[in-house]
């Protein structure tokens, strides 16, 4: 937990130094992240402004409406630092709507490159009530079975960004089957 939150203080740092002249650093992040006052989100934030000075600044929406907010403003850039999630965040690198950083805290972080870090690593499951359901499913094909029509949720991807990651999942893990 240490290195993830000296990571986080460090792209804030690093990615607020434009914004210092204001003492304000504006995070755009995918929604539910922070969920109130004494959220994970809020420890760091706190705990940033604390050991800098500088205010945080928090705006939150769905995972591509984050990234169109930044393309919309890509000629007078609001934001600071970015969270959001796969696909969304390659989208934004792709679309060159992020800016080039180097932090030692990165080198660190799996995966990390001068674009973006990764905090977490997503993990695809399935979640089921053992007492409707006596055995999970054990491949994407099997949810294909008559027995699930009706009776699958998950999120929808076009307005979650985890939706879209699970989606892109299945279309690669079923196609490897």
């Amino acid at each position: 937990m240490k290195l993830s939150r000296l990571a986080l203080l460090s792209v804030f740092a690093l990615a607020s130094a434009p914004s210092w002249a204001e003492s304000v650093v504006t995070v755009y992040s995918i929604d539910g992240l922070h969920d109130g006052d004494n959220s994970w989100y809020q420890v760091q934030f706190d705990a940033f402004t604390k050991a800098t000075g500088i205010t945080v600044r928090y705006v939150e929406g769905g995972g591509g409406v984050v990234v169109e907010r930044l393309a919309k403003e890509r000629t007078n850039p609001q934001a600071d630092v970015l969270v959001t999630a796969p696909p969304f965040i390659q989208r934004a690198a792709a679309e060159k709507l992020l800016a080039n950083f180097n932090t030692d805290a990165a080198s660190a972080i799996p995966d990390a490159n001068n674009l973006y870090s990764p905090l977490v690593k997503n993990y695809l499951s399935f979640i089921y009530n053992s007492k409707l359901l006596k055995t999970a499913p054990a491949r994407w094909q099997d949810l294909l079975d008559g027995k699930f029509k009706n009776k699958l949720q998950y999120s929808t991807p076009g307005q979650a960004a985890h939706g879209a990651a699970v989606q892109l999942q299945a279309f690669h893990g079923v196609a490897r089957q």
